[in-house]
């Protein structure tokens, strides 16, 4: 339209360079808001930032081409573990954008490890400009031990979910050797019983280290873990354990029963077949099970059964024949009430 009188002319002007808010929003904007593409206005992974930095540098940015978002994959949003960084080199005349925004990559579970990135290439020169996100290691998976505060109680339990921990994370930067396992350890623990032995076991790793231990010896742990044994573990956690399993009583639920047991003799470091601990297996059970397992077939008084595994089979058969005694029982009174028609009277 050369008419300058007419409503749609415009002047061009070529000398003119457009600033960078106004290369952003008349460019930029063009690979951004489009209706175009198989699923438009879905979340992406933002480039509104490479864009104004490429602005910035005086990237001319191209409108005649297709829009962005119209071509990139639907990708959930990452959040940037580093600021972007814009990489440039030849002509400062951008004339394509392909579409090479990368997804999040899978690796081995440690997180988000993909870059976004949007290559250049410069017309005629083989030149290209590049926008990348750092990438990063990501974070741990698995559910974390509780935090210790120094409770002796729950020390044990402390250490044992901590290598859990370490060792469903052991591909990961954060657990990658014994020297950083002993400081993510750390970082789990806290409170005034704890922070003066924290401060005395970092002060031992640097020093080690300092000395001359790598990073990868396994002395690293050992040691920490026995000090944290010695400094925190019960020491009369094993007679404890052991006079608990002299009071436990089977109640309603023989399940539970077996599994408290079986945790306190593991507690108590006795050999779960010893004399004394099927001794108080069947001193725990309900009297009328334990006299149900002597009269049992299987039962032979004189060749008693000396290991722990067929008193605990025997409890659970003439536990289970004993709810389907009750079960039959409640069903035949039932249906004598039933004939009679009756309305049954009491509990079921």
């Amino acid at each position: 339209m050369d008419d300058s009188q007419h409503q749609d002319f415009f002047a061009h002007h070529p000398e003119h360079t457009p600033a960078p808010p106004e290369e952003t929003l008349a460019g930029g904007l063009h690979h951004i808001a489009t209706l175009q593409g198989a699923t438009p206005f879905t979340p992406q992974t933002p480039i509104l930032p490479q864009i104004e930095e490429a602005a910035t540098q005086g990237i001319a940015i191209p409108v005649d081409i297709a829009p962005i978002t119209a071509t990139l994959p639907v990708i959930p949003p990452v959040a940037p573990s580093a600021p972007a960084i814009v990489a440039t080199s030849g002509p400062n005349t951008l004339t394509h954008i392909p579409p090479t925004m990368s997804g999040q990559a899978g690796g081995s579970g440690q997180g988000a490890t993909g870059a976004a990135s949007i290559a250049a290439a410069t017309g005629g020169t083989g030149q290209t400009v590049t926008v990348a996100a750092m990438s990063t290691n990501g974070g741990l998976k698995g559910t974390p031990p509780p935090h210790f505060s120094g409770d002796r109680d729950t020390s044990h339990n402390f250490l044992v979910n901590f290598g859990i921990f370490k060792f469903a994370n052991r591909n990961n930067d954060a657990m990658s050797n014994p020297a950083t396992q002993v400081t993510t350890a750390l970082t789990y623990m806290g409170g005034t019983l704890v922070d003066p032995w924290k401060e005395q076991q970092m002060t031992e790793l640097q020093t080690h280290i300092t000395r001359g231990t790598v990073d990868t010896d396994e002395v690293h742990w050992r040691t920490f873990e026995q000090a944290f044994k010695d400094m925190f573990y019960n020491t009369n956690i094993k007679a404890e354990a052991y006079q608990k399993l002299e009071k436990l009583k089977m109640k309603n639920n023989l399940d539970i029963f077996i599994s408290e047991f079986k945790r306190l003799v593991t507690a108590s470091g006795i050999d779960i077949n010893s004399h004394s601990i099927i001794h108080l297996f069947k001193k725990g059970l309900a009297s009328s099970l334990t006299t149900a397992i002597i009269n049992s077939q299987n039962y032979n008084p004189l060749n008693p059964w000396t290991t722990f595994q067929p008193w605990e089979e025997a409890a659970r058969t003439c536990n289970l024949r004993w709810k389907h005694t009750q079960e039959y029982k409640t069903n035949l009174r039932q249906g004598y009430y039933a004939a009679l028609g009756l309305k049954p009277r009491g509990p079921q």
